[in-house]
C-alpha cells in the first residue's frame, strides 16, 4: 500500500490534452502522471506504441489502463520511434495512423 501513495505522491497532474512530450526524452524512461477525470477529446496516433505528441491520458484510455470518467495514474515508458504508427478505435478512444515519428511512448 505504500508504494502505491508514494507513485501518486511522484505522479505529475497533466490535462487531458497534455502530451509526452513534455518529459525529457530518454528512451526506456518511465514517467508516472495524473490523469483529471472527465474526459475531454485530445489526439492521439498509434496502437500500444504511440508517438510522443499524443495525449498521455487518452493514449492511456486507449490502452485499457485509465477509466475515462475517474482518471488516475498513468505510467509510461518512454521508447524510440517507429517507422509507421497504426490507428485504431479501442475503449471508446479512435487514434489516428501516422508515418515514420521519432520518438515513442507506451502505456505501462
Amino acid at each position: 500500500m505504500e508504494a502505491v501513495l508514494r507513485e501518486a505522491a511522484d505522479a505529475t497532474p497533466v490535462l487531458w490534452n497534455t502530451s509526452a512530450a513534455v518529459v525529457s526524452f530518454e528512451p526506456g524512461k518511465t514517467y508516472d502522471f495524473k490523469c483529471p477525470s472527465d474526459r475531454t477529446e485530445s489526439s492521439v496516433w498509434g496502437t500500444d506504441i504511440y508517438t510522443l505528441d499524443s495525449s498521455i491520458c487518452n493514449a492511456a484510455v486507449h490502452a485499457g489502463k485509465l477509466a475515462p470518467e475517474s482518471g488516475g495514474l498513468v505510467t509510461i515508458e518512454l521508447r524510440p520511434g517507429e517507422s509507421s504508427y497504426k490507428g485504431t478505435t479501442r475503449n471508446g478512444i479512435k487514434t489516428n495512423d501516422y508515418g515514420k515519428y521519432g520518438q515513442s511512448f507506451v502505456v505501462k
